[in-house]
This record gives C-alpha cells, sequence and structure tokens, in this order.
C-alpha cells in the first residue's frame, strides 16, 4: 500500500505544470515577472528599499512569500532579494534569529534602532549598486 501511495505521488508530481502563455522568451528562458524598463540603479534601489521596509516592519517570512509570488525573474527579484536579506536585520523583529538573539543577550545586548537603520540603509544601497555595476 505505501508503494502504491507514493507512486501516485511521483505521479502527481510528474505531470506538467500550466504556465500562462507568453511567460518564456523564444529561447524557453523564464521572463521577468516585472520589467522595470531596464536596468536603472533607482528602479533597482526602489524595489530593494521597498521590500527592506516591508521585511522590517513585517518580519521577513511573510514578506518573503509575498514576493515570491510576484517577482520570479530579472534583475528586480535581485534586488528584493538584497531587501529582504537585509531588512531581516533592520529591526530587532525583522527576523526570527534577531528575535532570538535579543532575548539571548538580555538587556545588556539590546539591539538599538538608531544602529540597524543607518547600517541597514547603507548595505541596501551598497548591494544595489553591486548588482546594477554588474548587469
Amino acid at each position: 500500500m505505501f508503494a502504491f501511495v507514493g507512486w501516485k505521488l511521483t505521479e502527481q508530481r510528474a505531470e506538467p505544470r500550466t504556465e500562462e502563455a507568453g511567460s518564456r522568451t523564444k529561447d524557453g528562458l523564464a521572463r521577468p515577472s516585472l520589467h522595470l524598463g531596464g536596468n536603472h540603479f533607482f528602479a533597482l534601489l526602489g524595489v530593494a528599499a521597498l521590500t527592506t521596509a516591508a521585511s522590517a516592519l513585517a518580519n521577513n517570512l511573510p514578506v518573503t512569500a509575498a514576493v515570491a509570488t510576484v517577482l520570479t525573474a530579472g534583475p528586480a527579484s535581485y534586488a528584493a532579494l538584497i531587501g529582504l536579506t537585509v531588512g531581516a536585520l533592520a529591526t530587532p523583529h525583522g527576523s526570527v534569529a534577531t528575535m532570538i538573539a535579543s532575548d539571548l543577550a538580555g538587556e545588556d545586548g539590546e539591539l538599538r534602532l538608531k544602529t540597524l537603520v543607518p547600517a541597514t540603509g547603507l548595505a541596501v544601497f551598497c548591494a544595489t549598486f553591486l548588482l546594477w555595476a554588474t548587469l
């Protein structure tokens, strides 16, 4: 019986996924889901800053799920990844890891927003600049 159930699960996963018409280029590559009209630095910085703010305010796990449904390929997805990664460290509640570190450190090792926010802004700017420079 277990072999039959495993076979059925494998059979269901092996079915081809249906995709929207036009979601692939002529070469068969995935088309970017968010087209920025080129690889402009300020457009990439805007995407990174927006996802950084969302990740810092709402926690990075739910924001990651939301961003993954919207951005699938292209430079905008890399900029969003920068924002998700850095934004998780922008506030003490932005990531489960920072919440645990805060609890373990106690009152002496409290993470302060005066330190985290400027460091986050600089990290997003530098990482987005490096992304833009490599495109």
